[in-house]
C-alpha cells in the first residue's frame, strides 16, 4: 500500500515514517487505533500522531487507543534529531529487561536531541 490515503494504509508505523521522510518537506504520520508490534525509530521532521479512527475521520486518544508493543527493550528511539518531531497519542509497552544482566527497559529512549526538538506526549 502507498500509505497516502485513508483507504490505502501501511501496516507498520516504521513503514509510514519511511514514506513520510521521502517527501520534502516530510509529512506527518497519522496512526489509527490498534496494537502495533515492534520498535520504531523517530526521524527528523516526521511527527507521529496516534489516536485516529480507522477511517481517519476523527482523533480521540481515549477511545481510539494506539498501542506500540515492542519486542525490544527500547520501544521508541529518538536519536540525532535535528528537526522538530511531535510524538503523541500512544500507549507504549517495551519488552521487560528483567534478567538481562542489569539492562533497562525504555518506553521512549532519547539520545543526542537538541532542546525543543522533540515533543513527546503519550498515555502510559
Amino acid at each position: 500500500n502507498s500509505g497516502l490515503e485513508p483507504d490505502d494504509p501501511v501496516a507498520t508505523i516504521g513503514k509510514a515514517i519511511d514514506i513520510a521522510l521521502s517527501y520534502d518537506p516530510p509529512r506527518d504520520v497519522l496512526v489509527s487505533a490498534g496494537n502495533y508490534t515492534g520498535s520504531i525509530s523517530l526521524k527528523s521532521g516526521v511527527s507521529v500522531f496516534g489516536g485516529y479512527a480507522g477511517d481517519f475521520s476523527q482523533r480521540n486518544i481515549d477511545t481510539n487507543v494506539s498501542t506500540i508493543t515492542a519486542d525490544a527493550t527500547k520501544a521508541v528511539t529518538a536519536q540525532n534529531l535535528n528537526k522538530l518531531v511531535i510524538f503523541e497519542g500512544f500507549t507504549i509497552v517495551a519488552a521487560d529487561a528483567t534478567g538481562n544482566g542489569g539492562e533497562s527497559s525504555f518506553g521512549v529512549w532519547v539520545k543526542d536531541v537538541s532542546e525543543n526538538l522533540l515533543t513527546a506526549r503519550y498515555l502510559k
